[in-house]
């Protein structure tokens, strides 16, 4: 089983290694006529100098986003912070999860917010929402996201190709898009996105979005997430949100205070390792 390991870390470093343990089985075959069981690799060595690919030393923030993860699968709306400076490993903590998503049918999105572009609203969530549909593309199940979808846009779907173009790829090519009062259009592009998101995340198929940089999230995009959290008709969802400064926390969190029962909110902060 070495040989196959999922990391190549745990895999023999060397054909020395490989080597030397065969030896050892065929002179035991030879002489004793039976392989007595012996610890496989002592005699295995890197010639690389290689950096592990293992997390140490965040178990605690790592437990924290399994644990929301779990309350996730159940049904659960939660959102979880994961501030800290830069470089600290707050990627490498969020990815730790990915594997119990994918056990669990999970889907995963990501988005970044960017300082330069805060006049542009939506610009994280629409990357996220690109991502969830291309993944759909490549499932043999389209059909059936093809159906949901369109009965969670409805009159909708041409709207939401003016800021989604990806949405035709799902939904076939869509008329224009019309033309609408703007104080009447102010509010659809947030509920439409609610319902969209609210199609991927079930309890069948949980969601995990990992959102970047928030402390430049746009107002737009604030809006939708606090109507996630406190729709009844969200289920299922886990949003990571990372922030690279600790100031902005207080401020993020007032901005999306989940006001309904099945939801909550959690503050995961990494500080540096002690040497």
């Amino acid at each position: 089983m070495k040989l196959i390991a999922k990391t190549p870390e745990q895999r023999y470093q060397s054909a020395i290694g490989v080597q030397a343990d065969l030896e050892r089985c065929r002179r035991e075959l030879t002489e004793p006529g039976l392989i007595a069981p012996f610890a496989i690799a002592r005699h295995d060595m890197s010639t690389r100098l290689e950096f592990s690919e293992r997390l140490y030393g965040r178990e605690p923030e790592v437990r924290a986003l399994l644990d929301a993860f779990d309350r996730t699968s159940q049904g659960a709306v939660e959102t979880v912070l994961v501030s800290g400076y830069s470089g600290i490993g707050k990627s490498s903590v969020v990815r730790e999860i990915l594997a119990q998503v994918a056990a669990r049918r999970g889907y995963v999105a990501s988005g970044k917010f960017e300082q330069l572009n805060r006049d542009v609203p939506y610009s994280a969530v629409v990357c996220a929402l690109d991502q969830l549909l291309a993944q759909v593309l490549a499932e043999p199940t389209i059909e059936h996201w093809k159906t949901a979808i369109a009965a969670a846009l409805g009159d909708d779907a041409p709207l939401a190709r003016s800021v989604l173009p990806a949405i035709e790829r799902v939904l076939g090519p869509q008329p224009p898009a019309p033309a609408l009062d703007p104080d009447a259009a102010r509010p659809l592009p947030c509920t439409r996105d609610v319902r969209l998101v609210q199609v991927f995340a079930r309890k069948d198929h949980p969601l995990v979005v990992f959102l970047d940089d928030v402390q430049w999230l746009d107002t737009a995009s604030s809006q939708l997430l606090t109507q996630l959290a406190i729709s009844d008709d969200t289920e299922s969802l886990l949003v990571s949100r990372r922030t690279a400064t600790t100031r902005s926390i207080p401020l993020i969190h007032s901005r999306w205070r989940c006001a309904s029962t099945n939801s909550a909110a959690r503050r995961c902060h990494g500080s540096r390792s002690p040497r």
